[in-house]
């Protein structure tokens, strides 16, 4: 269950340009596009793991936010 950031990215979909939009101006949305900057690929390329729980509470933040839509935590998460 881990995945590039590309791939994550591809997954996110379009609602990934509002996110980089509020992160402007909001900080945990911020953080959120910085922790995805900062992942190191493992050898395998990957670098991030939807089970991880810093991905589980960000995606589930971005939703209680209304930056993706309501059920996409989970459904990126599948």
């Amino acid at each position: 269950r881990r995945l590039t950031k590309l791939a994550f990215i591809g997954k996110i979909g379009s609602e990934f340009a509002g996110i980089l939009t509020a992160a402007k101006t909001n900080v945990q949305v911020e953080l959120f596009v910085r922790m995805l900057d900062w992942a190191t690929p493992d050898p395998d390329g990957t670098s991030v793991d939807l089970d991880d729980p810093r991905v589980v509470d960000a995606l589930t933040t971005l939703e209680a936010a209304g930056f993706i839509a309501a059920g996409r935590a989970q459904e990126i998460r599948a």
